[in-house]
């Protein structure tokens, strides 16, 4: 009997082992709901886009951000697909300053919202931005940003996704090699659709 008991004690020891090591992994995927449910997101923060780099320093912002429609997936996903948008009107600082900025969101429905590292590291999938310039001394474009806008922390309480220096997408074209731009916005999308998104 004491053997039976000490084979018992080691096998939920080995289970308790494997059960903490896969509860992480698991705990840091999210699922966006309610599933099969389509949203209005607004960006009613302003959004800037900081090139890294550049001397002076580079920026443009606008005064609010993109206006997405979108759709949670169906069986449950931690993608959310982001199927239109609008265009924005910015205004640059440093090689860009006193440039107005037409700013194109490109390339829909492909861009997601990606849930699969939790709340506190949101990625925006397949960005692919468009820039064009007008009443300034700087070539006018088209300049190209794209990739994945990766440290986005969403809030289930306010129902907004959040970036603070926001990376993973880069700047090209008119004479630009390359160079890497982040994202700052304190609501780069916030639902306003009941029943209201979660993650």
């Amino acid at each position: 009997m004491i053997k039976t008991m000490k084979r018992s004690l080691v096998l939920a020891a080995a289970i308790a082992a494997l059960t903490a090591i896969a509860v992480p992994s698991m705990a840091s995927a999210a699922n966006w709901g309610p599933v099969n449910t389509i949203h209005t997101l607004t960006s009613p923060s302003s959004i800037t886009f900081n090139i890294q780099g550049v001397t002076p320093a580079t920026a443009f912002s606008c005064s609010s951000g993109p206006r997405f429609s979108a759709q949670v997936r169906t069986p449950a996903s931690s993608l959310m697909d982001l199927t239109s948008t609008s265009t924005l009107s910015c205004t640059g600082t440093g090689q860009f300053a006193g440039c107005n900025m037409a700013v194109a969101l490109n390339g829909l429905p492909l861009w997601n919202a990606d849930g699969t590292s939790g709340t506190s590291n949101v990625k925006i999938n397949s960005v692919n931005i468009e820039v064009t310039l007008s009443s300034c001394a700087a070539s006018p474009g088209p300049y190209t940003i794209s990739g994945t806008l990766a440290g986005g922390v969403w809030s289930n309480l306010n129902r907004s996704l959040a970036f603070t220096n926001g990376t993973g997408l880069t700047i090209t074209g008119s004479g630009i090699p390359g160079y890497a731009v982040t994202v700052t916005a304190s609501e780069f999308i916030k639902d306003t659709t009941s029943p209201f998104l979660s993650l």
